[in-house]
């Protein structure tokens, strides 16, 4: 009890502390007004008063158990509920409209738990974190669609700068993992409730399987979409970096090889060959290739010209290279600048894309399992269930700043509202 007391009276100080930090910057923007990329988006302004909310709950529930006044432990729990209100809400619209079980459904039925038990500063150390999640999150996507926007405006391209972008099929997996996973918890949920109590039983209302990369996902698209327009790599296409991921087969047009030194080809076409296969070919011959190679069950990426419009139809993948490939709209990848040589960065950035998005998937699994375990063997109580899930979530986003791409590890920085210039 003295453990979990200190929990979430550290929590709650920490909290405190970003409240007043965050009081203080609205007061500066509020004074700066010719800095319009530092006001917040209406989502953001809202997630940042449920957050304030949270925090303010916690801090009371943390003060009723000092104090021996329950009264603050009453007065913390509505405020709780109003941060916790996009997953009610989440939670209803499955329940209601798709009569199904989601990890959103669990979130809900264990902040009903929390208020049915007591259990007040529980539920608000829950509606803190999730607050706390979903502003970063919200704070990403913010900052990835104005630095989106100062590209287009560069290049003189039309991009998908309000699309949402679309799960890949590692994210779609694992929502339906998730989804499957979840009428089992609550099933577990009910039946252990005799034998382990509702504090430890609840542990199961706090697993998702996989539901972590509905916001990870995104997330990790985000920042490596935003790592290629850094080295002049434009994604026409949401889910461009994907198809790249899955392919095994290069068509290069050879005019796109005319001009470099015959060292640099070698180097770079011998480097490709180590992962792929390398066709070089002249425009009599490509096209006929790119039909064979399809029919063939290879997934081919096609390196073109900027006004070359043949092959499009076939190969699995169109490239356009060139400074004048910002004019080729439907090539859904576009290499800028120093057009051919930037195809390995682009390789290497499907290929970290897949790992992360991999990592997003077993990480937060691993958690859930650490987590059953520890309830199960060890009589952890819901509090620490709920550190472990968000946890999860945290070990996803923290492994997209670990790792490194060409080298560099892609900052946060880089995905603030003021957006960086372009190379």
């Amino acid at each position: 009890m003295m453990l979990e007391l200190m929990t979430l009276g550290s929590i709650a100080a920490a909290s405190g502390q970003w409240a007043r930090k965050r009081a203080l910057k609205e007061r500066v923007v509020r004074r700066e007004p010719s800095v319009p990329d530092a006001v917040d988006s209406p989502e953001l302004h809202r997630n940042g008063q449920r957050l304030s909310a949270a925090s303010a709950a916690l801090g009371l529930s943390a003060a009723s158990v000092l104090l021996r006044t329950p009264v603050l432990g009453y007065v913390s729990v509505p405020v709780s509920l109003f941060a916790f209100l996009p997953v009610l809400a989440n939670a209803g619209r499955k329940l209601g409209k798709e009569r199904a079980i989601n990890d959103q459904v669990l979130a809900a039925t264990r902040a009903a738990v929390c208020v049915a038990m007591g259990y007040y500063g529980i539920l608000a150390l829950d509606a803190t974190l999730q607050s706390a999640g979903q502003r970063l999150f919200l704070r990403q996507e913010d900052g990835f669609r104005k630095n989106l926007k100062q590209a287009a405006q560069q290049h003189g391209l039309v991009l998908p700068v309000d699309m949402p972008l679309q799960p890949d099929r590692r994210q779609i997996h694992a929502e339906q993992t998730a989804e499957r996973a979840a009428p089992w918890m609550l099933g577990f949920f009910v039946l252990t409730i005799p034998m382990m109590g509702v504090n430890r039983a609840a542990a199961f209302l706090t697993t998702t399987f996989g539901g972590h990369l509905r916001n990870l996902g995104p997330y990790t698209s985000r920042r490596v979409i935003h790592a290629a327009m850094q080295e002049g790599i434009v994604l026409m296409q949401p889910d461009a970096l994907e198809s790249a991921a899955q392919v095994d087969t290069l068509v290069i047009d050879s005019r796109l090889l005319e001009g470099l030194p015959q060292e640099e080809v070698h180097g770079l076409i011998d480097g490709l060959q180590r992962q792929y296969r390398v066709q070089v070919l002249d425009a009599a011959a490509q096209h006929i290739a790119l039909g064979e190679l399809q029919a063939s069950g290879n997934k081919v990426a096609y390196l073109h010209g900027p006004e070359d419009e043949l092959g499009r139809q076939t190969a699995f993948l169109c490239i356009a290279c060139g400074n004048r490939a910002a004019q080729v709209t439907s090539a859904p990848i576009l290499l800028l600048g120093d057009g051919i040589r930037q195809l390995p960065v682009l390789l290497a950035l499907a290929n970290t894309f897949t790992q992360r998005q991999r990592f997003n998937f077993i990480a937060p699994i691993g958690v859930d399992l650490v987590d059953i375990a520890t309830t199960v063997f060890l009589d952890f109580g819901l509090i620490y269930s709920v550190l472990f899930t968000y946890a999860g979530l945290g070990l996803g986003v923290v492994n997209n700043h670990l790792e490194k791409c060409k080298g560099n590890p892609i900052s946060e920085q880089e995905l603030l509202p003021v957006p960086a210039p372009i190379r």
